[in-house]
């Protein structure tokens, strides 16, 4: 199922940075727990690129699903 493969995907890619709970405490990135409707580079104590925090994107379901394609085609000069 496409949750099965969701899970994974996550596991290997992005658990190493970011939480799926509130909790962000010791990544290097933000919790992704809400990231829908939520403004890039919002979140405060995170570095992030100047590219993405000058971005405006908001994530939703399409925005999300062309960065995590290609991050740096979305956003030229992202640091992810």
């Amino acid at each position: 199922p496409a949750n099965d493969r969701g899970t994974r995907l996550f596991v290997f890619q992005c658990r190493a940075c970011h939480s799926p709970t509130p909790d962000a405490a010791g990544k290097i990135g933000p919790s992704l727990h809400g990231i829908v409707g939520r403004r890039a580079a919002s979140l405060p104590g995170f570095a992030y690129s100047p590219a993405l925090a000058r971005s405006g994107l908001v994530w939703d379901e399409a925005t999300l699903d062309a960065f995590l394609a290609a991050p740096s085609r979305k956003v030229p000069g992202t640091a992810m």
